[in-house]
């Protein structure tokens, strides 16, 4: 996720759905409030600078899901450290 992150504030901004299959079939998500507190977190501690963005938690046929909106970034470059 923090590569498209990334790779979205470095250029056109974007937005990243959570609760969605591969193969397009809405799932939603068991917890959104607490995964998008996960996504938020990971975005803040992981990213330099911190690009600016904005979460959804968006109900689609009674199934939640995440709407993840990242903007173009102004102080680019975006750097995001991996798992370690």
């Amino acid at each position: 996720m923090l590569k498209s992150v990334n790779a979205f504030a470095n250029s056109f901004g974007e937005k990243l759905i959570f609760g969605i299959s591969d193969d397009d079939q809405v799932i939603g998500l068991v917890d959104s409030k607490k995964d998008a507190e996960v996504i938020s977190e990971c975005i803040k501690s992981r990213m330099n600078p911190i690009p600016r963005f904005q979460l959804f938690i968006r109900v689609v046929n009674n199934k939640k899901l995440i709407e993840l909106v990242i903007m173009t970034g102004d102080q680019t470059p975006y750097y995001y450290s991996g798992e370690g």
